[in-house]
């Protein structure tokens, strides 16, 4: 199994990729004539054992998609929260920035 956590910054709709979990998948096979190649003792003379290795590099492509207030009903909003196994909607409090300092 192969693992990958982060934290990201995205607007709506931007894409991000993650890449780089690369995973070597090795094989085995053996060739040569039907049958000889199965023999005991002889049939190494009549096929031949090779070994591969493959590179595979998982790629994930995450979307961001910001939901909007009255942009979807309250079913599709329970369906969508069925689909993803938890609340779909997260609320975030909006408290205004201070830049100035108070006078006394």
């Amino acid at each position: 199994m192969r693992e990958v956590q982060t934290q990201v910054l995205l607007k709506d709709k931007e894409t991000i990729v993650i890449g780089g979990l690369l995973k070597d998948v090795k094989g085995k096979e053996i060739i040569g004539i039907p049958f000889l190649k199965d023999l005991p003792w002889l049939g190494k003379l009549f096929g031949r054992e090779t070994n591969t290795v493959t590179k595979i590099d998982l790629l994930i492509f995450i979307t961001a998609k910001i939901i909007k207030e009255d942009e979807y009903t309250p079913e599709e909003l329970a369906k969508l929260e069925k689909r993803l196994g938890r609340p779909a909607i997260v609320e975030i409090k909006k408290e205004p920035l201070d830049t100035k300092k108070k006078k006394k």
